[in-house]
C-alpha cells in the first residue's frame, strides 16, 4: 500500500459531541502511529453536509494528502438469549456434593434486545480522489459509545498498519 501522509479525519454524524470525540480519538491514534492528522470538526464545526467544491477546498486549505471518513451504513435490532445460571450452595462434605442438585439456586434464562450498528471507514488519496482502503466494523449498543469508538479506531489503525499505509510521507 501507499503511505497516508497528512490526513483529515471525518466522522459523519448528526451528533456533534460524538463526531468530535471520534475524530479527536482517531487523529490521536494516527498521531501515535506517526501520521500527522487533523480533524474536520476543527475546520468545519457544522454537522450539515457541505457542497463538493467546499469539501475539496477544505482539503486543499488543510494541505492534507489523505482523508479518512467513517459513517453508519446500517443498523439491526438483535436478540440475545442468556441461558440460566446455576449458583451452587457451598458444601463441606460428600453429602453436600450429593445434595447439590437438590439445593442449588438458579437464575432463569432470558432474552435481551440490542442494536447492532454497521460502520464503514474509507481512506481516500486527496490528489487523485481515489479510494485507497475500505473496511467495515460492527458495534453494539450494549457497549459504551467511547469503547465502541476505541474498538473501531484500533481495528482500522491495525489494518492500515498491516497494509503498509502508516509509513508516513505522502501517498
Amino acid at each position: 500500500g501507499r503511505p497516508m501522509g497528512k490526513t483529515m479525519v471525518v466522522g459523519i454524524s448528526d451528533r456533534e459531541a460524538v463526531r468530535r470525540d471520534y475524530e479527536e480519538q482517531f487523529a490521536a491514534s494516527l498521531g501515535e502511529a506517526g501520521i500527522e492528522a487533523v480533524t474536520s470538526i476543527s475546520a468545519l464545526p457544522s454537522t450539515e453536509k457541505i457542497p463538493e467544491e467546499e469539501f475539496i477546498a477544505l482539503l486543499k486549505e488543510q494541505e492534507v494528502d489523505s482523508v479518512i471518513l467513517t459513517r453508519v451504513v446500517g443498523r439491526e435490532d438483535r436478540l440475545r438469549y442468556s441461558p440460566p445460571v446455576v449458583h451452587p450452595r457451598p458444601y463441606s462434605h460428600h453429602y453436600g456434593y450429593y445434595s447439590y442438585a437438590y439445593s442449588s439456586v438458579s437464575s432463569p434464562g432470558y432474552l435481551s434486545d440490542y442494536v447492532e450498528t454497521h460502520l464503514e471507514t474509507n481512506l481516500y488519496d486527496v490528489p487523485t480522489a481515489k479510494l485507497v482502503w475500505s473496511g467495515q466494523k460492527k458495534v453494539s449498543d450494549e457497549t459504551s459509545t467511547k469503547k465502541n469508538m476505541r474498538n473501531v479506531i484500533q481495528a482500522v489503525v491495525k489494518d492500515l498498519k498491516k497494509q503498509g499505509l502508516l509509513d508516513g510521507g505522502s501517498p
